[in-house]
């Protein structure tokens, strides 16, 4: 759905990939994730699971889990990167909300997958300003940086949606300090 989303201006820097935390390799796309999809105008049907590695959370700037269980796998094995870690939910909001889960639709009925498919893609909308705006603020961090500034790895359903900034800056500091431009920017003013 990210992949369907996003502006087409940054369809050539942005990757959409996903991962899970059960480690599982190469399995198809559930059929109603398949049917989902392609009502909002996407096709999956080639999707292939890969399950979340030391490799891939070491190259993401930013993690977007859909559960709480997730953000506490990522936190507990990947303690290093724990500040990249966040709810798909809660990221980019000012307030701290009553139920930032997404569930997992696994086994359920075709009408809760299109509930779950409709509240991710509400969500993307949510923080799609968020992820253009990173993507600028790379650009002004790295103005010789190659096109593909920004890789975005996302899973509808359960599992984890991690973004990499394909050209990092020169050190951890000043991604910190984009990303404290970026909340700051998306405060609400008094």
């Amino acid at each position: 759905l990210l992949r369907l989303k996003l502006p087409q201006r940054l369809q050539d820097e942005v990757d959409v990939q996903s991962a899970g935390t059960l480690g599982i390799q190469g399995m198809a796309a559930a059929e109603y994730s398949v049917r989902v999809v392609r009502e909002f105008g996407g096709d999956i049907g080639g999707h292939r699971s890969q399950g979340l590695s030391r490799k891939l959370v070491a190259a993401s700037d930013l993690i977007l889990a859909m559960a709480g269980e997730h953000v506490e796998h990522l936190r507990k094995h990947y303690p290093a990167y724990r500040e990249n870690v966040f709810l798909l939910k809660s990221f980019a909001q000012t307030e701290p909300l009553e139920d930032p889960e997404i569930e997992d639709p696994i086994g359920s009925s075709l009408a809760i997958y299109r509930e779950c498919g409709r509240l991710i893609a509400d969500e993307i909308d949510r923080v799609l300003p968020a992820i253009v705006h990173l993507v600028k603020e790379r650009r002004r961090e790295t103005p010789r940086a190659p096109r593909n500034v920004f890789c975005c790895r996302a899973r509808t359903g359960s599992a984890i949606s991690c973004f990499r900034l394909r050209s990092r800056p020169r050190s951890k500091r000043n991604f910190h300090n984009a990303k404290y431009s970026f909340w700051r920017a998306t405060m609400p003013r008094k």
